[in-house]
């Protein structure tokens, strides 16, 4: 577990898991090497994007080599292919390959249809894609209320007041990578959004939500007194 970030100590799990499902495909279908390659070429895709979003490993270099070597083993696996012998239309591997299509075809109509029911609603629910106030499905969760959110970091605010820098210092030392890259773009995120005149206290660059926000039109026209008494209108 000390090999995974704190946030991702259950990638142990599946990471057991890997090898064994690798070679399942090898007892269940000795004799159809087509079957193998998708099983396992569908298996490693699984980890990968299941690693890609995790980021597991504590040292970024090894999630990094991590993902490129599995991305490797799949070219590998995907080039053996073309070894084989052209499968027949009828037969165990022809009934596979076509109840393995049409199940990544469901999954693909699904995800279509998603989006364009996800495309309506937006027709009709006029809220920031992406912001609190957008449906719970769509952001894959709940975001908790403004007003609770800043109240707790208010609080937190005032008890990080009360500390020492050394005691802060401290605490940031013992942070593993992430940790401190989250806190640093948490803190750009803060002058950017939040602390709009401190970008000295930002760690990179970003694009403040406000430049996307249209301008308010001048509604009233503004009458300033001119040169000898006479006004001009604006």
């Amino acid at each position: 577990m000390m090999r995974f970030r704190l946030d991702s100590w259950w990638f142990g799990v599946p990471l057991l898991t890997r090898g064994p499902l690798i070679a399942l495909p090898i007892v269940l279908a000795t004799d159809y090497p087509a079957v193998q390659t998708v099983w396992v070429t569908f298996i490693l895709l699984c980890f990968l994007a299941c690693q890609a979003l995790a980021w597991p490993w504590k040292v970024p270099l090894l999630n990094a080599l991590d993902c490129w070597m599995s991305y490797c083993i799949m070219i590998l696996v995907a080039a053996s292919a073309l070894y084989l012998e052209p499968i027949n239309k009828e037969g165990v591997v022809a009934d596979f390959v076509d109840n393995f299509n049409t199940g990544i075809m469901v999954v693909i109509f699904s995800s279509i249809s998603s989006m364009i029911i996800m495309a309506v609603c937006a027709l009709f629910h006029r809220a920031a894609m992406g912001g609190n106030s957008e449906y719970a499905v769509f952001n894959l969760g709940r975001t908790p209320n403004p007003d609770v959110l800043a109240q707790k970091m208010k609080e937190m605010a005032e008890l990080l007041g009360q500390m020492e820098t050394k005691e802060v210092e401290k605490a940031f030392d013992a942070l593993a990578v992430f940790d401190t890259r989250r806190i640093m773009n948490f803190m750009t995120m803060m002058s950017s959004e939040v602390l709009t005149g401190r970008s000295d206290l930002a760690y990179g660059t970003r694009v403040s939500s406000a430049s996307f926000q249209a301008k308010a039109k001048a509604t009233k026209e503004e009458v300033k007194p001119a040169e000898g008494g006479a006004t001009a209108t604006v």
